[in-house]
């Protein structure tokens, strides 16, 4: 059995703490294990630190069941719907994929959450990432090929679309051609007679039609997170241009108040230079005031 499925409850440890504390936990685990199981502490010294991703993917499992197993029963609805169609019976897809989406978007912001919170960026390759492996997981019923739901150490890509309604390959479902043709009866007339429907027999063209409609489905979904990464982007130039206008009145409302400064220091300078110059006469007006105040006292004693 590989290390990504032969985990014990104390591994399981491993994958719920902080992920800057992976390895440290993990090599003293190993160390814990060997003297009692040689074998069990190797599988534990191999196991991998996650990426981010598969962190952020794994805290939601442990931390927001709840949102989780929302996702993985839309997932399974929209497979068995799938399934349906894909067998001739009736199924809402377009209903089902929604369902699955609006689960999709509410588990991918809680485990972005999860993600901010404990540190790590929110960056564009970390929501697709993160996205990719929830997608991967939802498709798979929480039984993807590689690794164990909340033990996760890389991210996880979902299947095509040659792999609907349980990941049974359309071209494994049997035709009318698999049916082996009846022999004619030559005592008997020929007569034409129409075969009971079979859940289990699909005509090319309901193939086609079950291909068509969840290839319809998939691109409706992809075309709702563009128009909505389109709406962020709207709303994101909006408040450009409204930031861009606001810093242009500030810009000219300063103009305007050093204008005013200048005006002021202008007539400030014209102020200090008619003070001065008031100064200057009135300084001479007393020296002159003083040589007649002495002039008068000297010719009074002569």
């Amino acid at each position: 059995m590989s290390p990504t499925r032969a985990r014990s409850e104390a591994t399981e440890v491993l994958f719920q703490g902080p992920l800057e504390d992976f390895t440290r936990a993990r090599n003293e685990l190993a160390a814990r294990v060997k003297a009692g199981d040689a074998a069990k502490a190797s599988e534990i010294k191999a196991l991998a630190k996650p990426s981010v991703s598969a962190w952020a993917v794994n805290q939601l499992f442990w931390t927001a069941r709840r949102e989780y197993d929302v996702l993985m029963k839309a997932g399974k609805r929209l497979r068995d719907v799938q399934q349906a169609v894909l067998e001739g019976r009736r199924g809402d897809l377009r209903q089902a994929s929604e369902a699955r989406q609006e689960a999709l978007v509410a588990a991918l912001d809680r485990a972005m959450k999860l993600a901010g919170d404990a540190g790590h960026p929110a960056s564009p390759a970390l929501h697709q990432r993160v996205a990719r492996t929830l997608e991967a997981l939802a498709a798979y019923g929480g039984a993807p090929p590689v690794g164990t739901p909340g033990q996760l150490s890389q991210d996880l890509d979902p299947p095509g679309f040659g792999a609907l309604a349980g990941l049974t390959s359309l071209d494994t479902l049997p035709t009318l051609h698999d049916a082996p043709a009846p022999k004619p009866d030559l005592g008997t007339k020929p007569t034409r007679t129409v075969a009971p429907h079979s859940p289990a027999r699909v005509l090319p063209h309901d193939r086609d039609l079950a291909r068509a409609r969840a290839e319809l489905a998939e691109a409706e979904r992809e075309a709702r997170r563009l128009r909505s990464q389109a709406d962020r982007a709207e709303a994101a130039r909006r408040q450009a241009v409204e930031r861009d206008a606001a810093a242009r009145q500030d810009v000219d409302e300063a103009h305007r108040t050093l204008e005013r400064a200048k005006e002021r220091a202008m007539k400030a300078a014209d102020d200090l230079h008619a003070a001065q110059r008031d100064a200057v006469a009135a300084e001479k007006a007393a020296a002159e005031a003083e040589e007649v105040v002495t002039t008068a006292r000297a010719h009074r004693f002569d």
